[in-house]
């Protein structure tokens, strides 16, 4: 019985005692509510007489004078008034008897009580509860009715005084009242909420266990509703219980969700007893709360760790199952199912030994965990529903209760179909071995303890061209370029136990030499015994060349950058030739019939130019210069310069498009993947042939993709090249893109012209395929994303004019001793004051000297001494504002890397025409570039 039912039972009983003055119904009430209380079925209260009137009173039957009684007893009179009842019953005291021979003496109408509960009545009577079953044993009579009992004793005492009845009254009235106060002293010092209410749901009392628990003192509680406490998400539930109360019923543990006085929510235990007036009506209700959150999180955490075991037992590829004592299952996990075709609801509760195929073999493993306490590897067949078996091994152990009784066994089975299989396998394992060795590419051998070998694979044939018969049972070492090298290894298998990447050499029965890897190790029989040695081979020939491709790579990377610096300077003397060229030409007159040649060097240079930038681009990855410009205007411009590359024996037919093809491309890369092309070209086609270029308009569109397999929808410009040459097969076509791939003889190509036209195109966001056949010739096309039409119309661009001149004094620092004589030369024609340096310090101390009267600094970027950009910081920190023009013959990502691309200063590259030397002069002085190029 918990401390709330105690205190709503005391609270209760010591009302219906104060409020009675009339000894029957007193004595009715009192043992009703003891019976309702502590649920026994009867009872009866003996009031005893006085021992100076009946001295027989020590006798072994006690006669009483009242006796009051609820249920099974029939009360007969002897000697008058008076009842005969045995006197270990009336005497003694709060006892809990067992003596069904005992209790038959009662005067009951039923024999089949076998508890007696005895509660004495201080000095006038005794109370006797009767039931079928020895009530619990934890209910504590003595403690809890002890001082109801002292009251009653008081009660009856003064119902019998009919000389001070009314003083009786008050009396009995003080003494109940007393009582109150010594109940609500308990009330106030118990740790659990009680309140009393009214049936409106108005809160009367409140107790210091209500303030702990719900954070309101008594003075912020009293007068408000009940509702107070009920959190705004829950229903509310305060009439419906109160209505139960109103019914005379009772509400016992009823758990729920309540509000503090701070927000915070928490559970609670209620019992809620009825309130009665003096006159037996229902006035009210007493609540007992009990906070309960803690319990409730202690019980979530179970529950969360009860789910969690579950989930472990059905993650489990086991079967797993308990059985009780009687040998039926109690739970299965889904593996279990699984393995028996059956589900839960078909397993529980049958007999575990019914789904073996020797249910004897299971129960006597069943047995045997009760004997031993667990079995360990248990060898069962589970038989499936199907019929299909499963063989397993079963470890069970015992499980317990938390007083440690037996409650059952715990079984999990481990599927040995797999190890069973294995065993059987075993029997084929040597051909199986024997089909995975010959499977393997690398050459695989073993040899045992004297170097002869004892077996081989297809692969270690075909590496030294003799047969199985031949190699078993010689010497391994013979077959190695240096055997001394290949028996040291052998012996350090022996002392070390293996070896990794051993360098070896196999010499082929025809001469041939395959360099290659080995790994080995030792190999033992069944007792751990070394009964050989057995080897890997790993063929690095591809290792081989690719650590040559890396050394040509290496190699070409220093030619690059040779070519990179003969770029340089080449960009120099094509300046001077431009330079002066154009100032020849500008000089002679239109009729002069040497205007002619010295036209036709101004193109030869600027060829030279491009082909420049194609050195600059080998040596370091050039930046794209993307403009606009007309696919067949390209072409048609180069076509001179492609029929000298391919020869006279070669004809070159150009057919371009009707109309123009604009793009946005880089000309001078678009020039050399033709130029690469047309070499390609060339050289498959050495006893003469046909070269064509064609340019077309193209438009890609999902039935193109789907047919070529490649190509974004979109409009295009394609390129057609194709010669009558030799061909290619399909292999070589495959591998015609890949960097350092070539068909040419030695010493005739690096491999690197195609990948390098591929890089170009998909730079471009292009495509391009080739198509060829041994025999027949090869053509390549390539798809340029084309311009919209909107765009491609255009005026055809007017030659600009020589921009004008002026009088500005302008300092030039150029190392190379003929560019700078053209520049000077040059910018003086026009008209401008030159300051000449060939180098960075020259530089500085030229700026020096007239630093208050130059207007444009023109600097090389790369020269002796001083670098052009620490010229360009150290002027402009003398002399802010001042107007800076940079001058490179280098490629743009060397200009990257000295900071200039990224500068706010403007840049001309080598070779420059004298008309674009003077622009991007004017324009920088005139403020018109900004930044950049």
């Amino acid at each position: 019985m918990n401390r709330e039912k105690i205190l709503a039972i005391l609270y209760e009983m010591s009302m219906v005692i104060g409020g009675e003055i009339r000894l029957e119904p007193l004595l009715t009430k009192t043992l009703q509510r003891f019976l309702f209380h502590t649920s026994f079925p009867c009872g009866m209260i003996f009031l005893e007489t006085s021992e100076q009137r009946f001295p027989e009173y020590r006798r072994e039957r006690a006669d009483v004078r009242l006796a009051m009684a609820v249920g099974d007893f029939e009360l007969t009179r002897e000697k008058g008034s008076l009842v005969s009842i045995p006197a270990c019953v009336i005497r003694g005291g709060p006892e809990l008897i067992e003596d069904p021979a005992l209790i038959n003496e009662l005067p009951c109408r039923k024999d089949h009580y076998r508890a007696l509960l005895r509660l004495p009545i201080d000095d006038c009577g005794v109370m006797v509860l009767l039931s079928p079953e020895l009530p619990s044993s934890d209910i504590p009579f003595t403690r809890v009715f002890q001082p109801v009992l002292a009251n009653l004793a008081k009660a009856v005492l003064l119902c019998q005084s009919n000389e001070a009845y009314t003083e009786s009254i008050i009396s009995d009235r003080k003494r109940a009242e007393e009582g109150i106060r010594q109940l609500a002293s308990i009330v106030q010092s118990s740790d659990d909420a009680i309140i009393s209410k009214d049936l409106d749901g108005t809160i009367r009392s409140w107790n210091k266990g209500a303030e702990a628990i719900y954070g309101y003192t008594a003075a912020e509680a009293l007068g408000q509703h009940v509702s107070l406490l009920l959190p705004p998400e829950i229903p509310d539930d305060t009439m419906a219980i109160l209505e139960r109360i109103r019914a005379g019923g009772h509400v016992d543990h009823y758990e729920t969700l309540r509000l503090r006085k701070d927000g915070r929510r928490i559970y609670v235990s209620l019992t809620v007893s009825p309130i009665n007036s003096d006159d037996g009506s229902i006035i009210g209700a007493s609540a007992i709360a009990r906070d309960i959150t803690g319990r409730l999180k202690s019980e979530q955490e179970l529950q969360r760790a009860s789910a969690y075991n579950r989930s472990l037992i059905e993650a489990s590829l086991d079967p797993l199952v308990t059985i009780g004592p009687d040998g039926k299952i109690t739970d299965v996990n889904e593996a279990t199912e699984t393995a028996t075709g059956r589900s839960r609801t078909e397993l529980i509760g049958t007999d575990f030994s019914d789904y073996f195929t020797v249910p004897e073999n299971a129960l006597a493993g069943y047995q045997q965990v009760f004997r031993e306490g667990s079995v360990r590897d248990y060898p069962l067949e589970i038989r499936h529903k199907n019929g299909g078996v499963m063989p397993v091994l079963y470890n069970a152990s015992l499980y317990r209760d938390e007083e440690g009784s037996v409650i059952g066994v715990f079984a999990a089975a481990r599927d040995i179909t797999e190890k069973k299989t294995a065993e059987q396998e075993l029997k084929r394992a040597s051909a199986y071995n024997r089909s995975l060795i010959e499977a393997s590419l690398d050459p695989l051998v073993t040899i045992g303890p004297d170097g002869k070998i004892t077996d081989v694979n297809a692969a270690t044939e075909t590496a030294t061209g003799r047969g199985r018969a031949e190699l078993i049972g010689t010497d391994f070492s013979d077959y190695f370029t240096v055997p001394e090298n290949a028996l040291a290894g052998y012996q350090q298998v022996f002392r070390e136990g293996s070896v990794r990447d051993y360098p070896l050499e196999i010499r082929h029965k025809n001469g041939g030499v395959i360099p290659v890897l080995y790994n080995a190790s030792l190999y033992r029989d069944e007792e751990g015994s070394v009964i050989g040695v057995f080897a890997a081979a790993r063929d690095i020939t591809a290792r081989k060349k690719l650590e040559e491709q890396l050394r040509h790579s290496q190699k070409m990377e220093a030619i690059g950058r040779l070519a990179g610096g003969i770029a340089h300077d080449f960009n120099n003397i094509l300046t001077a030739i431009i330079g002066y060229g154009s100032i020849l030409l500008r000089k002679m007159d239109e009729a002069d019939h040497l205007r002619q040649n010295v036209e036709l060097v101004l193109e030869s240079a600027n060829r030279a130019a491009a082909l420049t930038q194609g050195l600059l681009a080998f040596s370091r990855k050039q930046v794209m210069t993307l403009r606009r410009i007309d696919l067949n205007t390209t072409i048609t411009g180069l076509e001179r310069f492609l029929r000298r590359i391919i020869g006279e024996d070669v004809e070159l037919a150009v057919s371009c498009a009707s109309r123009p093809l604009m793009i946005m491309a880089d000309s001078g890369q678009i020039e050399q993947v033709l130029m690469n092309l047309a070499t390609n070209a060339r050289d498959a086609m050495s006893r003469g042939g046909r070269l064509a270029i064609a340019t077309e308009p193209a438009d890609m569109d999902d039935a193109f993709r789907k047919a070529h397999g490649y190509g974004k929808p979109g409009l295009y410009a394609m390129i057609t090249v194709a010669d009558t040459g030799a061909g290619m097969t399909a292999d070589v076509s495959e591998r015609i893109f890949e960097p350092f791939f070539t068909t040419k003889e030695t010493g005739k190509g690096t491999g690197l012209g195609m990948s390098i036209v591929y890089g170009i195109v998909k730079q471009h966001g292009g495509y391009i395929n080739v198509y060829s056949e041994p025999g027949i010739g090869t053509t390549f096309r390539i798809y340029l994303p084309r311009i919209a039409a909107a765009e491609e119309t255009t005026e055809a661009a007017k030659p600009e004019p020589l921009p004008k001149g002026g009088t500005e004094l302008i300092l030039v620092a150029e190392d190379d001793d003929v560019v700078r004589r053209l520049t000077q030369s040059v910018l003086e024609e026009f008209g401008y004051r030159v300051v000449a340096a060939g180098d960075g310090e020259a530089a500085l101390a030229a700026f020096e000297e007239y630093r208050e009267a130059i207007d444009l600094c023109i600097l090389d970027v790369i020269m002796p001494k001083k670098r052009g950009r620490e010229v360009c910081q150290e002027i402009v920190r003398r002399k802010p504002g001042v107007k800076i023009l940079f001058t490179s013959g280098y490629a743009l990502s060397a200009l990257s890397e000295e900071g200039i691309l990224d500068s706010e200063y403007a840049c001309v590259m080598k070779p420059a025409s004298p008309a674009a030397l003077l622009k991007k002069v004017r324009d920088t002085l005139d403020g018109r570039h900004a930044a950049k190029r």
